[in-house]
């Protein structure tokens, strides 16, 4: 694993190793909130050229920086609603 940069609008992880042509690289974190991304476009099975233009149109969004730890509900409106 590198030091690579994910492409992904806001992520800040440098430990990526999953290169892709035209989108550049991508994060496992990344990876996984992909997949759940797809589930969102509520199709059972994507061409490679969907799926590339739904990868495309995911890593301009903002990577949300969700984490297990409890906060209070003022510090949670603070930090997800930009």
């Amino acid at each position: 694993m590198g030091v690579m940069p994910c492409h992904r609008h806001g992520c800040t992880s440098i430990l990526c190793d999953t290169y892709i042509p035209e989108i550049g690289y991508v994060c496992s974190e990344c990876q996984r909130e992909f997949k759940n991304f797809l589930i969102t476009k509520q199709s059972n099975s994507f061409t490679e050229g969907e799926i590339l233009t739904h990868l495309k149109e995911f890593v301009q969004t903002e990577k949300n920086y969700y984490s297990d730890k409890q906060i209070s509900v003022n510090d949670f409106f603070q930090k997800y609603t930009k």
